[in-house]
């Protein structure tokens, strides 16, 4: 080779663009897939879904041999609808979700995969793993089984992560009893701070064993928990929680601030039907022999008025699981299909 040839291909590489940091995430999980919406990618990588990161994504996408489609069945995150959507390679294997009238499911099968927007199913043992080998910036991984959470919380998460001292001090939280200026008592261990239109919520787990951030991004109704958002690690979207109401306070305030970090970010706590979710966590709790509580009977505001008003005839009766929880059970139940019901996958 030449002195010139050498000096070509020198200024070449130099002249070369560094490869994306997206591509090797995005190779490793599309590695034994045929197909993957473009929201899951997106969701995958930390990005948000606009028009530049779906441009980015879609070159690496091209020159990993996946053909770009438009599909008017599936939402970009994999869903059915009747919106047109779009995704990279999107298979059949995402059939029709549940339909609704009145209170009755007439989906005779759901199938979610393992993509569902912001809901991943991970695996037992890499849960276990993950529990193994905590990062500093937490100090103990608890398993769902083992701590009472609301059933709108990330229904398909394994359990919960505690923020440590490390976490706690790096975020410049100093220790104290005082409830930090602006955060107002609504209820009984129930706070709430606004910050611009966004509005943070924290309340204690069901068994008061942690508590739990919510937010509420502007637009968004406060009428419902499950149209929140929390904090979540991006393995498996586990819950961050604390073990102490100003840590709470703490947290929910700097990751509004900084909006992300440490491997953590906001996400949404429950899908618009979350049914489906619930209904296959109950089976894959069955499947694996453990036992959930999803028994969150914690009744309404205003039924708890008219019951210390006596103006109820339940105030002895016992509570009933949540609609939604009623509506999973419902659906498992054998006597629907007159056999087994059909297996999520």
């Amino acid at each position: 080779m030449s002195f010139l040839e050498k000096i070509a291909r020198a200024s070449g590489k130099l002249d070369a663009r560094p490869a994306d940091p997206w591509r090797k995430i995005i190779a490793e999980a599309v590695d034994d897939v045929d197909a993957m919406s473009s929201a899951a990618l997106l969701n995958l990588v930390g990005a948000r879904p606009s028009t530049g990161n779906a441009r980015r994504l879609a070159a690496i996408m091209r020159d990993l041999k996946f053909i770009p489609i438009q599909s008017r069945r599936l939402m970009p995150g994999g869903s059915a609808t009747r919106s047109p959507g779009g995704g990279h390679a999107l298979s059949d294997r995402f059939q029709q979700l549940t339909r609704w009238k009145g209170n009755a499911m007439l989906a005779p099968s759901i199938h979610i995969g393992t993509s569902y927007p912001g809901h991943p199913d991970a695996p037992r043992k890499d849960w276990d793993s993950f529990s193994r080998q905590l990062s500093p910036y937490f100090s103990e991984a608890i398993s769902r089984e083992d701590i009472e959470l609301p059933y709108w919380l990330l229904p398909l998460a394994r359990g919960v992560i505690l923020a440590s001292p490390v976490l706690l001090g790096v975020t410049g939280y100093k220790k104290t009893r005082a409830i930090p200026h602006g955060w107002q008592k609504i209820r009984q261990d129930v706070y709430q701070l606004s910050v611009g239109k966004t509005r943070l919520r924290v309340r204690p787990t069901n068994d008061r064993r942690g508590w739990i951030i919510s937010r509420w991004p502007p637009g968004i109704s406060m009428h419902s928990d499950a149209e929140s958002e929390t904090l979540a690690h991006r393995f498996g979207a586990t819950p961050l929680v604390t073990s102490d109401l100003n840590e709470a306070l703490h947290l929910a305030y700097w990751f509004e601030v900084n909006h992300q970090g440490f491997n953590v970010h906001w996400v949404e706590v429950s899908p618009r039907c979350p049914i489906v979710l619930l209904a296959f966590a109950m089976q894959r709790a069955n499947r694996e022999g453990t036992k959930l509580s999803w028994n969150d009977l914690r009744v309404s505001n205003a039924h708890s008025r008219r019951m210390k008003r006596r103006q109820t005839n339940q105030r002895h009766a016992p509570l009933l699981p949540p609609v939604a929880v009623r509506l999973a059970l419902q659906y498992l139940s054998p006597a629907r299909w007159g056999t087994a019901p059909p297996t999520f996958h």
